[in-house]
C-alpha cells in the first residue's frame, strides 16, 4: 500500500487534470485534508509542498495554496549529455574521465525525511563525488542514502570504484528508477563551501570566468514509490547540457 500522501498527490493532480480545480483556484486547505484523509498536519503538508516542488501548485502565506496559472505539465523526454568538451569550430572532443569518491556519514533532517527516515534511526550517509574531464574539475555531487543501505566495506569499495546501485542490491541500475529532476542555474559565490572545494583542489583557475553553475537535484524512486537515494550536484556549464523534446 502506498503511503497516504502519495494518495493525497495523485487526487489532487487527477483533479487539476479532469478540470474540477482550475488555474489560479484555491484548493484544499490542510485542515480539509487532514479530515479528508484522516491523516497528520505533517502528511497533509508533506503533499502540498511535493505538489508546489512538482510545479502544480503555489502557496500564498496566509491566504492559501492554489493551482498554478501557467500550468503546463507535458509529458517530455530528456536526455542529459556529460561531460561534454568541444574546440572552438564547436566539434567534440575525446575526453578521459576520472573520479574521486569519498563516503562519509552525515545528519540532515530534511533529507532523512524524504528517503523515509523521519527520526533519523537508520543513519544518513553521503556518497561525495568530484568528476574530472580531462583532468579538469567538471562535477561535484553528493548523493544521500539511508545509512541502512552500506556497511564498511561496502562504503570502501565505493570509495575504490563500485556502482552504488550494485553496492545497494538494486535490481538495475538507479538512473532507470523513476526520477525528478529539479535543474536551476547557481552563483557560484551562493556556495561557499563548494568555492573552499575548488580552491582546495587548486582548480579556481577553470572557474574564474564561471560565475555561474547548473545546480541539479534528484529523487529517485523505487518500485514502491519510496525515495532511495537524493542527489545534489554542481556541473560546469562548460560540460553539460541537456536536450528537451515533447509530445
Amino acid at each position: 500500500m502506498q503511503p497516504k500522501y502519495q494518495t493525497i498527490k495523485q487526487d489532487i493532480v487527477k483533479a487539476i487534470q479532469n478540470g474540477e480545480f482550475k488555474p489560479g483556484e484555491r484548493i484544499f486547505s490542510e485542515i480539509e485534508l487532514r479530515t479528508k484523509y484522516g491523516v497528520s498536519s505533517t502528511t497533509a503538508v508533506r503533499a502540498l509542498n511535493e505538489l508546489v516542488n512538482d510545479g502544480y501548485l503555489v502557496r500564498h502565506q496566509g491566504e492559501g495554496t492554489f493551482v498554478r496559472r501557467n500550468l503546463n505539465h507535458q509529458k517530455a523526454w530528456f536526455t542529459e549529455f556529460s561531460p561534454v568538451v568541444r574546440n572552438a569550430s564547436g566539434q567534440r572532443l575525446k575526453v578521459t574521465e576520472r573520479s574521486a569518491t569519498q563516503v562519509t556519514t552525515v545528519v540532515d533532517t530534511r533529507i532523512s525525511t524524504l528517503l523515509g527516515d523521519p527520526t533519523e534511526a537508520q543513519g544518513l550517509t553521503c556518497i561525495h563525488q568530484v568528476a574530472y574531464a580531462n583532468d579538469i574539475p567538471w562535477k561535484f555531487q553528493d548523493r544521500y542514502i539511508l545509512g541502512s543501505y552500506l556497511d564498511s566495506k561496502a562504503a570502501e569499495r565505493l570509495e575504490s570504484g563500485s556502482s552504488l546501485s550494485r553496492e545497494m542490491r538494486l535490481d538495475r541500475n538507479m538512473a532507470d528508477y523513476p526520477t525528478q529532476t529539479i535543474i536551476n542555474i547557481q552563483a557560484l559565490a551562493q556556495s561557499p563551501t563548494l568555492q573552499e572545494e575548488i580552491q582546495s583542489i587548486g582548480a579556481m583557475s577553470y572557474y574564474a570566468n564561471t560565475p555561474s553553475l547548473f545546480y541539479i537535484t534528484k529523487t529517485f524512486f523505487g518500485p514502491d514509490h519510496q525515495a532511495l537515494a537524493y542527489l545534489v550536484s554542481y556541473d560546469h556549464p562548460d560540460y553539460y547540457y541537456l536536450e528537451v523534446m515533447t509530445d
